[in-house]
């Protein structure tokens, strides 16, 4: 039981001199922050019509690689899935459609934007 006690002591004494978990590090800076959300209409696009919209959401990550983000979200009233730093949805073309993105870094922090896309109009927003 002493030896138990006296292996975790040391365990966790190595882990904090080796740079363990730093109680002055504000972990809150090490959320993704999403910069932009763009969107482009496929052409031709008519008013009533289906058509591809291509989204490209930018994000940034202070402590992550931009490759180890992940991103998921949907536009209401369009098929398909916001799923990667550019998708594409389909869109009936007949009304706006509201929008949202979330992007996750692995450490389980993340960043949410909703946006709105207008019928067959190219936009983005910050």
């Amino acid at each position: 039981m002493k030896t138990t006690r006296i292996l975790a002591l040391g365990l966790c004494l190595l882990a904090f001199a080796c740079g363990g978990d730093d109680d002055d590090h504000d972990h809150s800076m090490d959320s993704p922050t999403i910069t932009e959300v763009s969107w482009a209409h496929a052409q031709p696009c008519n008013a009533g019509t289906r058509s591809d919209v291509t989204i490209t959401v930018t994000a940034t990550d202070p402590d992550t690689a931009a490759s180890a983000l992940t991103y998921s979200g949907s536009v209401e009233g369009c098929t398909g899935d916001i799923t990667a730093q550019t998708s594409t949805v389909s869109c009936p073309q007949a009304a706006p459609y509201n929008g949202s993105v979330t992007v996750s870094d692995p450490d389980g922090h993340n960043a949410s934007k909703s946006f709105q896309i207008a019928v067959c109009a190219d936009g983005q927003t910050n």
